[in-house]
């Protein structure tokens, strides 16, 4: 980020409230135009968003939060580690049939191939639930609290759904710094969390006092992000060779192609990954993400599935007939 951006200052008691509903990464910053967006538009130019048609459609929007908020004025940046997620997935869920078809990689067997009659899933999908259903849930309790500390204004709850760019304002409110990878990483968590937002036409007070812990101060976020230039193993491990020196193109992506591409669906030229669904490998081989935890495991007898099984979870996005099509092809 070239320029200076006015972090805010957040009632303690909020901050409280956001750490007990399993955000313990909360920042604010003023609302303002994006400086990704010149960047993010070549991205678009070259291709590399591959078949991601609605990128393209809501591109314009992406300028300023504004378009997901008229009147913004400040937002609220959130982050939730996988773990915490999981947590509360296992609390609130614990019969759901997506179960029975997954399970944990032992500690005894970490080898870069899943076990037999199984295909590996990336770690944002663990908990087998659709972490946008639980990320709202917890927003809209915590905007009750905000409400509470100022009444007058009116706020949204984002999840990644929205032509707002999580990963700028998160940077800007001392969540993380952005690697090389394009993950936004954190020195306690690594990269291994989700970012969520609440946008509020309020105007919170600028704060001239060093963030809160765990937040990072801009010299430390710059401190970090020349150790991950100097490193590159993400870069290398990466197997389809999507991540390189300019960036990410999609199009090569093991992440794509297992979740959204629909073009290759009968293709017969394989994927060179052991998923099913995702791919962890530019952050397994990340230093900041060192121990990588235990790696979930999708049994591929399970296939057939049913909509019941797929319902609000991760799954539900490249359907039941892409997924089966993929676990046919990692069984053969």
């Amino acid at each position: 980020m070239s320029k200076e951006f006015r972090r805010l200052a957040v009632p303690e008691p909020l901050r409280d409230t956001a750490r007990a509903l399993g955000f313990p990464l909360l920042g604010a910053v003023e609302a303002g135009e994006s400086e990704f967006f010149p960047e993010f538009q070549a991205w678009l130019e070259a291709g590399k968003c591959a078949g991601m048609a609605y990128l393209r459609e809501h591109a314009d929007a992406r300028r300023q939060p504004e378009s997901v908020l008229p009147g913004v004025r400040s937002i609220l940046m959130l982050g939730m580690p996988f773990g915490e997620l999981e947590k509360l997935a296992e609390r609130e869920y614990p019969g759901h049939p997506i179960r029975h078809c997954l399970a944990r990689q032992t500690p005894e067997n970490t080898a870069s191939e899943p076990p037999k009659n199984t295909a590996f899933v990336a770690q944002y999908a663990a908990s087998g639930l659709d972490y946008h259903d639980i990320i709202r849930r917890q927003l809209k309790t915590l905007q009750k609290t905000f409400r509470e500390f100022f009444p007058n204004q009116t706020s949204r709850g984002i999840v990644d759904t929205a032509p707002f760019f999580e990963r700028e304002f998160a940077v800007r409110a001392g969540l993380g710094f952005l690697g090389r990878n394009r993950m936004l990483i954190h020195p306690d968590f690594g990269s291994l969390f989700f970012l969520a937002a609440i946008l509020t036409t309020e105007t919170l007070p600028e704060t001239a006092e060093p963030p809160s812990t765990p937040l990072l101060t801009r010299e430390e976020q710059l401190e970090f992000r020349r150790r991950c230039e100097t490193c590159g193993q993400c870069l290398r491990a990466c197997p389809t060779g999507a991540l390189s020196e300019t960036g990410l193109d999609a199009r090569l992506c093991a992440s794509y192609l297992t979740i959204e591409d629909r073009s290759s669906e009968g293709s017969s030229t394989p994927i060179p990954s052991p998923y099913l669904l995702g791919c962890d490998e530019c952050q397994r081989h990340c230093p900041w993400n060192q121990p990588f935890p235990p790696r979930t495991l999708f049994r591929l007898d399970a296939f057939p599935l049913t909509a019941d099984t797929l319902r609000r979870t991760p799954f539900s996005r490249p359907g039941p007939e892409k997924l089966e099509a993929r676990a046919a092809e990692l069984g053969k």
